[in-house]
């Protein structure tokens, strides 16, 4: 089995053994070895420990609707891989959900270390906007664009131990979309075309378990200007205004 310098992390829950076993069976095709993860199930509730990681009110203010139990639990889980990559002092990984499919070049990707070119490498993504840069080559015949916005998606990507240090001191409570809870386009983190991971939307927890959107709420005053003051919400909103659209 390769076992590359970031190790192949799949983000799961317990009892999905079923779900993940393509990615599973994937993976050892090509010979690599990798590590399941369990993350925080919020299926049946939100852990009453938990609570303190996230903030619901201003949730509702910066998104305009409340989330689900299921998408804090999906942020967490993220938080946890990052915390576990800087407590046993790894130089990053590379960070699949059990649902991602992998395309031709995933393994050269691995083979190559290409997840070195940048603190961040996301694999697959959607909604991206870009930076006016010239794009980078990660690995043959595949560009790396430098974001201008989180994009969604966080269902394959490679971070440095850096990254996971400055993902967490910018994400808590979270408030934010469980994909990037903060602005990662203020580091550097290139998105990859082609992309080397898509979801297999027909096994989304999120989409089965997200609340109905909130749509156009009376926000007070002064909860108003608490968003105003948000730099991540400016840098998002600067970000898709100057950028270009990848995808």
């Amino acid at each position: 089995m390769f076992r590359p310098d970031y190790p192949v992390v799949v983000l799961s829950l317990p009892g999905d053994e079923v779900r993940r076993q393509p990615l599973i069976s994937a993976l050892e095709a090509m010979g690599i070895a990798h590590e399941i993860f369990f993350g925080v199930d919020g299926r049946i509730g939100f852990p009453a420990d938990c609570e303190q990681l996230i903030d619901r009110k201003l949730t509702l203010i910066r998104n305009r609707r409340s989330f689900s139990d299921a998408e804090y639990a999906c942020a967490l889980s993220h938080q946890a891989i990052y915390a576990e990559i800087i407590r046993r002092d790894l130089p990053g990984a590379v960070v699949l959900e059990d649902d991602a499919v992998l395309a031709d070049g995933f393994k050269q990707f691995l083979l190559e270390g290409a997840f070195r070119k940048a603190e961040m490498v996301l694999l697959g993504h959607h909604r991206t906007y870009v930076r006016r840069s010239t794009p980078r080559e990660v690995i043959s015949g595949v560009q790396g664009h430098r974001i201008a916005v989180p994009p969604l998606g966080a269902y394959g990507y490679s971070l440095s131990v850096r990254a996971a240090h400055l993902i967490r001191k910018r994400s808590f409570p979270i408030s934010k979309a469980a994909d990037w809870p903060c602005d990662i386009s203020r580091m550097d983190v290139v998105a990859l075309m082609p992309q080397l991971v898509i979801p297999d939307r027909r096994a989304s927890h999120l989409q089965a378990e997200r609340h109905p959107s909130i749509r156009n709420i009376r926000t007070p005053h002064l909860e108003l200007l608490r968003r105003i003051v948000i730099l991540d919400d400016w840098s998002r909103l600067l970000g898709r205004i100057s950028g270009v659209r990848l995808d």
